[in-house]
């Protein structure tokens, strides 16, 4: 049981999430980046975005 549970610990923490790091970023940048990944797919949908 206790190789069990140390089993199932390490697969636990293999599969968490790492925290994340904040830091200062340009908003701009990060929008016109998501813009241009989910353009085409609202433009297929008839949805039209502009900067």
């Amino acid at each position: 049981i206790e190789r069990l549970e140390a089993l199932v610990g390490e697969l636990l923490n293999f599969a968490s999430l790492p925290q994340p790091r904040l830091r200062p970023g340009n908003l701009g940048e990060v929008l016109r980046d998501t813009l241009s990944l989910v353009r085409r797919q609202c433009h297929k949908s008839g949805v039209y975005l502009e900067e």
